[in-house]
């Protein structure tokens, strides 16, 4: 019985130890996401389906929602910089489509 709860305890280290991981879905957007792209360790951002655009600025412990349309799918994005950047994606349409951003994703 002892080498059970031994066992048992060294099952639960990780739990317990290593609670740096904290539930987002669907906090802050309970859309599909499929790109991620971080210009440092703290500002980053991910997009995907219903056009939904998350920024964090704080290495990802909090989440700014911002959307581009409920008719965009964005799949994938790239920053040269600090301030600029690509999403591209598609409509429901079909019809491809490029965003860009020249203020850090504020607009």
């Amino acid at each position: 019985m002892k080498k059970f709860y031994f066992i048992l305890s060294l099952s639960l280290m990780p739990i317990l130890t290593f609670p740096q991981w904290k539930w987002q879905n669907p906090i802050p957007a309970g859309n599909p996401l499929y790109a991620v792209f971080f210009t440092d360790p703290t500002h980053g951002y991910a997009a995907g389906d219903a056009g939904t655009i998350l920024k964090t600025t704080d290495g990802g412990s909090a989440w700014t929602v911002h959307s581009v349309g409920k008719e965009v799918t964005c799949s994938s994005m790239f920053f040269t910089d600090d301030h600029t950047g690509f999403i591209t994606g598609k409509k429901l349409t079909d019809r491809g489509v490029i965003l860009k951003t020249d203020d850090a994703g504020n607009t």
